[in-house]
């Protein structure tokens, strides 16, 4: 897995970019355990953190979130 997202400066947003890491990182972490209702949540998480400025995220989401390297106003503040 990828230790981080490289910052592109060609304003391009990180959608694919973000769905990989994610995907990773889930997959990666045998301890995740998560639900049909959860992946649905992954990419409920993805869009709106970026293309929007603030976003309100559970605990979980917010570390996966954070441990991508990127940060506002790259993506948004969560």
């Amino acid at each position: 897995m990828k230790d981080k997202i490289k910052i592109n400066h060609n304003g391009f947003p990180y959608t694919r970019q973000l769905t990989e890491y994610c995907n990773d990182y889930i997959v990666s972490n045998e301890n995740m355990k998560m639900g049909n209702s959860e992946w649905m949540d992954l990419y409920h998480v993805i869009v709106p953190v970026v293309y929007c400025d603030f976003v309100l995220l559970d605990k979980r989401w917010v570390h996966i979130v954070e441990s991508t390297g990127l940060s506002y106003p790259c993506i948004a503040k969560v």
